[in-house]
């Protein structure tokens, strides 16, 4: 429900190099989603996976897999299946997954909450390395300010019995 109200509100705003009005046929935009605590494919071990997102995406990822790998601290988890990750484990390798198949539009529920403190800090200042690199929109469902402050351009509030935004500002972080 969340979701679709955020995205709702994201998707009625103005977009780079498009007018409102009128019939939009010329956009090809590459959406990535994380689910919360979803995103892997249960029968297909870490590595194969990250490998098949590396070719899907051309090899244009935008990111060096072995850098990611190395940030995310999951080279050592390649051989394994998602079932055999613990949460913080699984969340890292869903967003790595999500960043190496080169999204325009990345959106992420809940990306980190389960990935250690200190690992989480490392993570996010390589995420908004690639974010501002590549120009990668992002839009962030998450409960923990502390990621928004730090990735966030700008904040849409909602609340659960309202019908819409409660309230959105300019946060002047990102770009």
């Amino acid at each position: 429900t969340l979701l679709r109200a955020a995205l709702s509100r994201i998707l009625s705003l103005p977009l780079p190099g498009c007018s409102i009005g009128g019939t939009v046929t010329d956009i090809s935009i590459r959406i990535g989603y994380q689910p919360q605590n979803s995103g892997l494919v249960p029968w297909i071990t870490v590595g194969t996976l990250l490998d098949g997102f590396v070719k899907a995406a051309g090899g244009e990822s935008g990111v060096e897999p072995t850098d990611l790998c190395n940030c995310f601290q999951i080279d050592s988890l390649r051989k394994q299946f998602p079932d055999e990750l613990s949460g913080g484990e699984y969340q890292r390798c869903a967003l790595a997954a999500s960043l190496l198949t080169n999204p325009d539009l990345l959106i992420l529920d809940e990306p980190l909450t389960e990935v250690d403190l200190g690992l989480r800090v490392a993570i996010l200042e390589y995420f908004k390395q690639v974010q501002s690199t590549r120009g990668m929109a992002c839009v962030i469902i998450s409960h923990d300010v502390d990621t928004i402050a730090f990735l966030a351009s700008r904040l849409v509030a909602f609340a659960r019995n309202s019908n819409g935004v409660v309230a959105e500002r300019s946060l002047g972080a990102a770009d």
